[in-house]
């Protein structure tokens, strides 16, 4: 099970990158740690602020060889059935569209493995850049950060326009203010309907449809049952199998039959092996780092960043996207954060700094990090 912990405060997540690179700074983060955010609710404390965004990578695939539409907002209508067409016609509510987070408007959806949907920032303030993280509304595991889900955000916009281009104007704000980083642009226009079809069978609205890591839909049918071992039609790694999206079985007017199966579909396994046995050394974690190719926030084991990406967030993939995106541009990924990478930019693997942190957490397997931080804390002298 995820921990139930709270994250560190972004200052901490601020100081632990520039500890992952220097490690004469660890000291001063325990003081920086020290009585932040105490006695705050949960799930207050689950959005960590956005400066720790600037640590957090993910990424929108792309590729010259993909069968999806061009435009993701053409939706292909000709030969439905009348049932077909009769399903295409549900229509939610604006309550049944607010962030379950944040309670506006959902812009720029993002829907984690759980099938539980929340606006970009919000997922990502809510995951913990030290650990693998858990789903704010029903704990299972979140440890990646999906990319958008456009035709959910086209249908958000086609009954809401004006309100969504509200919303974003205030995020591009905080972005330029207080982010330091941006989203990626997810296009919408108000006379759009938006294409909720599987991107394998082209069926209208999919069937108990899922929302793949790099934000496309599939018929729960459609996806593949070893999604490691397969990849999306844009190109991109499929390194989970997501449970059917809420919002899709709403729209469908669909029950959702895997309420009461446990989670273990949309866990990848990853963090579940590095776990299982404490007796193990536990592999390498960049703390604050994520991969713009899959998602997976904080990488585990060997990651590697662009020497050449100006934006401050910079642009990182794990060792499997830094695989793929070396075969000879068959994949190129894109930064979730509007990244300018480019195919040929030099790539160099990061240092694995053994930082106290990652010392004390090697003493102490069974604790958890935000255990170990927090016994770090109290064996600091009083000034």
């Amino acid at each position: 099970m995820a921990s139930s912990t709270r994250p560190p405060p972004a200052h901490v997540t601020a100081a632990l990158l520039s500890v992952q690179e220097d490690d004469d700074s660890s000291q001063s983060l325990l003081l920086l740690y020290g009585g932040a955010h105490d006695g705050a609710p949960a799930e207050v404390e689950a959005r960590l602020s956005c400066d720790a965004a600037m640590g957090s990578r993910s990424s929108t695939p792309t590729t010259q060889q993909t069968h999806m539409s061009a435009d993701p907002l053409e939706s292909p209508k000709e030969g439905l059935s009348d049932d077909e067409h009769e399903l295409c016609g549900h229509e939610l509510t604006k309550e049944e569209l607010l962030c379950p987070i944040c309670h506006d408007l959902l812009v720029k959806p993002v829907v984690n493995a759980c099938g539980h949907s929340a606006c970009f920032w919000c997922t990502h303030r809510a995951m913990d850049p030290l650990s693998r993280s858990s789903c704010p509304l029903c704990r299972a595991d979140l440890e990646y950060f999906a990319a958008p889900c456009a035709p959910l955000y086209q249908y958000v916009a086609t009954r809401f326009f004006d309100e969504v281009r509200e919303l974003e104007a205030e995020a591009a704000q905080q972005e330029a203010t207080q982010f330091h980083a941006r989203s990626v642009e997810v296009p919408i226009r108000p006379d759009a309907e938006a294409d909720l079809s599987c991107v394998v069978c082209r069926r209208p609205h999919a069937a108990r449809g899922v929302v793949s890591v790099c934000g496309h839909i599939f018929c729960e049918g459609c996806f593949p049952s070893e999604p490691r071992s397969a990849s999306c039609p844009c190109g991109a790694r499929l390194v989970y199998r997501p449970k059917p999206c809420q919002l899709l079985l709403r729209i469908n007017g669909e029950t959702d039959e895997s309420r009461d199966r446990s989670h273990a579909e949309a866990r990848s396994g990853s963090w579940l092996e590095a776990e299982s046995d404490s007796s193990r050394e536990r592999p390498y974690t960049h703390f604050g780092v994520g991969c713009d190719g899959c998602g997976a926030y904080p990488v585990v084991g060997r990651a590697f960043r662009c020497r050449e990406c100006p934006e401050e967030v910079g642009f990182d993939l794990c060792e499997s996207c830094h695989s793929d995106a070396s075969l000879d541009g068959v994949v190129t990924y894109s930064g979730r954060f509007g990244q300018s990478h480019r195919r040929g930019h030099v790539m160099e693997e990061r240092r694995q700094v053994r930082t106290w942190l990652h010392e004390l957490q090697a003493k102490h397997p069974e604790m958890s990090i935000h255990d170990v931080l927090g016994m770090a804390q109290l064996q600091q002298p009083e000034p």
